[in-house]
């Protein structure tokens, strides 16, 4: 009897056997999909994120620079007027740059590079113009020492020439002085 149960639990013990095998290789195919859609969702949070932080670092760039040009702006504005209005003409660019990033954070990456790139030039243009003031500074602080050594000469010229003048004068007077002895002299042996 035993024997016969397990004959008529065969065919059962089978099928049970092949649905579970079916479950497991649904189960596989359905983790493997969910694994392919998981990677591909965080792939696309990660770009999506990457792409917030360019642009938060490149509003932060902008907002740096803003600050540095508006101090050098300042401390240029005394030393040349020229220099001065255009610094505050790449400040005023480079406002509106930041008003656009501002505006477009959600645009694509060509407008962000393409005021990544006037960013550049308008760093390179304040760097020139910095270079520039700090060659005029050299110049005039050589211009005070020529000056003022200058001065200090034209004094010791002062002291030399009234000097020679009082040493000119005493020997014009020492030298009518001899003239009288020597025309006594020359008279008095006559």
């Amino acid at each position: 009897m035993q024997n016969r149960e397990e004959k008529n639990n065969k065919p059962l013990l089978y099928t049970l056997i092949a649905i579970l095998l079916l479950i497991v290789v649904v189960m596989f195919f359905m983790l493997r999909n969910t694994k392919g859609e998981l990677s591909t969702t965080v792939a696309a949070k990660s770009e999506v994120e990457n792409q917030l932080k360019g642009k938060e670092e490149a509003l932060n760039q902008a907002n740096l620079l803003i600050e540095q040009y508006h101090r050098d702006s300042v401390a240029l504005a005394g030393q040349n007027k020229s220099m001065s209005e255009d610094l505050i003409s790449r400040k005023q660019e480079i406002a509106k740059l930041v008003a656009q990033i501002k505006s477009n954070k959600a645009s694509s990456e060509s407008p962000i590079a393409d005021l990544n790139k006037k960013l550049a030039e308008l760093t390179t243009k304040l760097a020139e113009l910095e270079i520039k003031n700090e060659e005029l500074t050299r110049e005039n602080t050589t211009l005070k020492s020529s000056n003022s050594e200058l001065n200090k000469e034209v004094q010791t010229l002062s002291s030399e020439k009234t000097r020679l003048k009082s040493l000119a004068s005493r020997l014009q007077a020492i030298a009518l002085k001899v003239e009288s002895l020597k025309k006594k002299w020359l008279s008095g042996k006559e």
